[in-house]
């Protein structure tokens, strides 16, 4: 279960962050911009983990991940609602802490599990990591595939929906 909240907390940002720039260049931002906006974000996730991770195993709970996945979704709303520039501007900032605390409690999450079955937590960890890099590669490019054939909505309400699956799993 923990790897796989990685991996999709991991395919979930790197299908944002294909898209999100299309559309902030399709509304006219410059590569600069677009990049300020990035920068800006990556100054709040760092933040944001930072906090996370000072509080450790108490913020590394699957309620927390229930919380971040439904947040996540909330967020998602607001690319379904407006492709504005402000908004999109606006979605990128909000999402940031949100993955944030997905990224950071996903790892002691997945130590704490292989505790629990006596496995090795190095594997456990090696497997995240797998996981990782492949939802990397395979989301973008399904992600870009859906956009570019069913639209950017359509991309960002199969996020959403996946989003609420895993905040409803999570409390189950």
């Amino acid at each position: 279960g923990e790897r796989d909240i990685q991996s999709w907390s991991q395919s979930t940002a790197g299908i944002v962050s294909l898209l999100v720039p299309l559309q902030l260049d399709t509304n006219g931002l410059s590569e600069g911009s677009i990049g300020v906006v990035f920068s800006a974000g990556a100054g709040v996730f760092v933040v944001a983990s930072a906090l996370i991770a000072r509080h450790g195993d108490k913020t590394a709970r699957i309620r927390t991940v229930g919380i971040a996945a439904g947040a996540l979704a909330a967020v998602l709303t607001l690319l379904l609602v407006s492709e504005a520039t402000a908004v999109v501007v606006a979605f990128v900032l909000l999402r940031t802490p949100v993955l944030a605390t997905l990224f950071t409690v996903s790892f002691p999450l997945a130590a704490m599990g292989a505790r629990r079955a006596g496995v090795g937590e190095g594997a456990v960890l090696g497997l995240l990591n797998m996981s990782w890099g492949v939802s990397t590669m395979v989301g973008p490019l399904a992600g870009g595939a859906v956009a570019d054939a069913l639209g950017y909505a359509v991309a960002y309400g199969a996020l959403l929906g996946f989003a609420v699956v895993v905040a409803c799993w999570a409390f189950v």
